[in-house]
């Protein structure tokens, strides 16, 4: 259902899309599903970006000797300082239990053959250099789409590093062409309330409509989740004091969960649309028919 929705708008003849994450973790695996989707209803190219929380990528060393672990080079027409491109696929074993969920080691264990893998300094010119890249005269990208898993994007002010990334994204984007974002698994992130996306309004983007995730896109994740070593079997035994799982479970493996209708915690005083779910250290609130839920915006510049 997302995918209709998403080709709706950006029509069933692109050729060549970007799906970047809005987040600095998770959000690339959900970037990824949709990306696959994309590809499996015929988008013939779709590259994936990954947001870091840097203002050039030179300040994690991603010039120097981390980028052989995390198997980086330049892009030849791209600023190396604001982005980088994966030449190869990193197992996740390869990286330390510690940093295994960090977005630059989810990004570079992802495999992708249907187009590049990139990363970007969110923080300074990465997000809107993938944005305005040209092909010739012509923008290079005939659509792109920022995923935000969570939905703070749509809740939280402008200093909120997901809406520093959609920001610098379409600062960016100066064509006509479809630029979308999909927020999804709302509350997911324990960074809302429930309530706070009630009629909300993002300024610059108009809403294209809202549909439920399917069984299918919540399988893919389980599966991506899993191979990475980013999926927690035993979700009724978390405990803030796991030294790997204390933060909570990751995004992705919520939105599968609410979606199959598996919920380890119930909320307090048995309320029948809440339900408890471990993020940010602690049980957070949640409502599970918004974290089924995948919300569609358009940006509305040059249009």
């Amino acid at each position: 259902m997302i995918i209709r929705h998403l080709l709706d708008q950006i029509g069933h003849r692109s050729r060549r899309g970007l799906v970047f994450a809005t987040g600095g973790s998770a959000d690339i695996i959900l970037a990824k599903t949709i990306a696959a989707g994309l590809v499996g209803e015929g988008c013939p190219r779709v590259d994936l970006a990954q947001p870091l929380n840097c203002r050039s990528l030179s300040q994690k060393d991603l010039l120097g000797d981390a980028s052989n672990r995390h198997a980086l080079e330049p892009e030849p027409d791209l600023d190396p300082e604001a982005v980088l491109r994966h030449h190869a696929s990193i197992p996740s074993d390869h990286h330390a239990d510690h940093r295994r969920g960090k977005g630059l080691s989810i990004s570079s264990s992802l495999e992708w053959d249907h187009g590049s893998r990139y990363v970007c300094a969110a923080h300074g010119q990465g997000p809107s250099s993938l944005a305005g890249r040209r092909d010739g005269e012509v923008p290079y990208y005939d659509f792109a789409v920022g995923i935000d898993g969570g939905g703070d994007v749509l809740t939280h002010g402008d200093d909120e590093f997901d809406r520093v990334v959609l920001d610098g994204f379409r600062s960016g984007w100066s064509s006509a062409r479809p630029l979308m974002l999909i927020a999804m698994g709302l509350g997911a992130d324990g960074g809302s309330a429930p309530a706070e996306f009630d009629d909300v309004v993002l300024e610059g983007w108009r809403s294209v409509g809202d549909t439920e995730v399917e069984i299918a896109f919540a399988d893919a994740l389980h599966r991506e989740l899993d191979r990475l070593g980013l999926w927690n079997e035993s979700p009724t035994s978390w405990s803030s004091d796991d030294p790997y799982w204390g933060y909570g479970l990751k995004v992705p493996q919520i939105i599968a969960l609410a979606v199959r209708n598996e919920f380890p915690f119930d909320a307090p005083g048995g309320e029948p649309d809440l339900v408890m779910f471990p993020r940010r250290g602690e049980l957070k609130l949640m409502n599970k028919r918004l974290l089924r839920e995948a919300r569609l915006f358009l940006n509305e510049v040059n249009r």
